[in-house]
């Protein structure tokens, strides 16, 4: 009996150990050929990849190139323009300096014209502030005068009437 059951596991191990190697064999066979695939897959990708990147470059070149152009005819229609723009420029200033000057001229004409008027309203002005100085100053005096003739006339009727008071009193006190 122990011989027998022995026996079937020794037969059962032998037939688990060869189907183990059968399987794994498979597995080799399967990976090798799915790394085979992956590996035509990643070199296809990575032609694709080259040849767009050149294609991409050779475009960025001539994009390049034009881009270099319309910025070199730019720049010269850019020059020529502020030339031109600099002799207007020169031209344009000369003519105003030459109207600014004249306006100048002019505007100190006129402040010389306004400045004569002005000395002579001033002039008249002062003269006539001297005269009315002159008239006011007279009439002042005339005015004082007549005030100490009239105080002074004051004065005497007033000490005439003292005067004659004092006689009354004194003339009574006789009497009494």
């Amino acid at each position: 009996g122990y011989a027998h059951a022995a026996g079937e596991r020794a037969t059962s191990g032998a037939r688990a150990a060869q189907q183990a190697s059968s399987d794994t064999v498979g597995q080799a066979q399967e990976t090798a050929s799915r790394g085979k695939d992956h590996g035509a897959n990643l070199a296809q990708a990575g032609k694709e990849k080259l040849s767009s990147a050149a294609s991409d470059t050779q475009q960025m070149g001539s994009d390049a190139v034009a881009s270099a152009r319309r910025m070199a005819s730019a720049g010269a229609s850019k020059a020529s323009d502020m030339v031109q723009s600099g002799w207007e420029k020169m031209t344009g200033s000369a003519e105003a300096a030459e109207q600014k000057g004249a306006d100048v001229a002019q505007e100190g004409k006129g402040w010389a014209s306004q400045g004569a008027e002005k000395a002579a309203n001033l002039a008249e002005a002062s003269k006539q502030r001297v005269a009315s100085a002159a008239g006011g100053a007279k009439e002042s005096a005339s005015n004082a005068a007549a005030r100490a003739q009239q105080a002074a006339g004051e004065g005497y009727e007033t000490m005439s009437g003292y005067a004659h008071a004092a006689g009354e009193r004194a003339t009574s006190g006789a009497r009494a």
